[in-house]
């Protein structure tokens, strides 16, 4: 069964089985960071295979809704999956100066939208699924911030090379 991201506004809804993965897809929590939002997806499978979250970052135009059903396999098998849907990333990106150096503003805006909702949701280590434009920013992720990304799989990464990011 299909349900629309307001199917269950009311995160504490009775009827809500927290077990049910798909419900839980369908439940979007909102996350306010200073004037603005982002929309999280948070599944947690009953039984987990590690501590360690697991977050899929979407490519360019794309958002969580696109890989529900890649996000609903890596719970099936017991991985805790977030997902984060801010196409434009944080207009104030919070970024410390020394750490941005020479990168593009939009790649640190999208990269400070998942770093806030990892603190908002105290996450303190994630693994990683990156698609297109999502592996540049978790790749630069991993780069400014190595204690926070244990491993990074990135696919469909077109024609930019992780040499970009380090100025090799």
């Amino acid at each position: 069964m299909q349900f629309s991201k307001d199917h269950f506004p009311d995160k504490n809804s009775p009827i809500l089985n927290p077990l049910d993965l798909e419900n839980q897809f369908a439940r979007l929590e909102r996350i306010r960071v200073g004037e603005e939002e982002i929309d999280v997806y948070d599944i947690s499978p009953k039984k987990r295979k590690t501590e360690v979250v697991t977050i899929l970052a979407p490519g360019f135009l794309a958002t969580p809704m696109a890989f529900e059903q890649n996000i609903l396999e890596l719970a099936k098998v017991d991985r805790r999956v977030v997902s984060v849907d801010s196409p434009h990333g944080l207009a104030k990106h919070g970024i410390e100066e020394n750490l941005a150096r020479d990168y593009a503003e939009v790649e640190l805006a999208k990269l400070s939208a998942i770093l806030q909702a990892m603190d908002k949701k105290n996450i303190k280590q994630a693994d990683v699924v990156a698609h297109s434009e999502g592996g540049i920013y978790m790749a630069l992720a991993a780069h400014l911030y190595p204690g926070r990304f244990r491993n990074n799989e990135i696919y469909a990464f077109k024609t930019i090379h992780s040499c970009c990011l380090c100025g090799a």
